[in-house]
């Protein structure tokens, strides 16, 4: 059970690895900062929007205050 995007991912490190010399050493290098990029893109999305929820809704601890207080204020 491979993952869909494994076998593109094999497809090109074939195709880098058939290239010799100069040549496939430039499209290796290119193709692994390009990876870097997008995966530098992916993350600083990822930690904005936590950052995003986290200021929206409140941590673990404010969530936890809110339910104590309103479980407090309920039995009274």
């Amino acid at each position: 059970m491979n993952p869909p995007l494994t076998p593109s991912v094999r497809n090109v490190a074939e195709v880098l690895s058939g290239l010799e010399g100069k040549e496939g050493l430039e499209a290796s290098v290119n193709y692994m900062i390009d990876l870097l990029t997008r995966s530098g893109y992916l993350l600083d999305r990822q930690m904005n929007a936590v950052e995003e929820k986290h200021r929206r809704e409140g941590g673990y601890n404010e969530k936890l205050l809110k339910k104590r207080l309103d479980y407090k204020n309920s039995r009274h």
